[in-house]
């Protein structure tokens, strides 16, 4: 039976289905080891077993290519994660030689000595300079 209401029905089929797919990529990772075992298991319990022996190759091709999906998210996420990290890395060395410059001004040096200690550029320090004094 396909559709309808108890345990033989679709959706309790294929919650079934998905109860043995997490099983199986907990024991084998998303390789083609699990889909294959999915499968395989699934038709052994009679779960989608008409559809599963009809279009075989067609479930691993769409499983395997959610996969291949899941891992380039996965990798893109990690990428920007590593991105955000670095970038926040840089602000904050930054902020570091903005109040570093502010505290040098502050005790006498010249603004060209500020720049050459900090490793920045003199406009940078004039900038960060003239943003403190605008602040108090």
């Amino acid at each position: 039976m396909l559709y309808g209401e108890g345990k033989d029905d679709i959706i309790s089929q294929y919650v079934d289905f998905t109860k043995v797919y997490n099983e199986q990529v907990k024991l084998h990772g998303k390789t083609r080891e699990a889909v294959l075992e999915t499968i395989r298991i699934c038709k052994d319990k009679n779960l989608l077993k008409e559809y599963l022996s009809g279009r075989e190759k067609e479930v691993i091709s769409i499983m395997m290519g959610l996969f291949d999906q899941e891992k380039a998210i996965e990798q893109f996420g990690n990428e920007k994660k590593e991105e955000g990290k670095l970038e926040g890395k840089r602000e904050g060395k930054l902020e570091g030689k903005m109040e570093t410059a502010i505290n040098m001004k502050a005790e006498g040096l010249p603004e060209d000595m500020i720049a050459r200690v900090l490793d920045v550029g003199l406009g940078i320090v004039q900038k960060w300079l003239s943003g403190a004094s605008a602040a108090r």
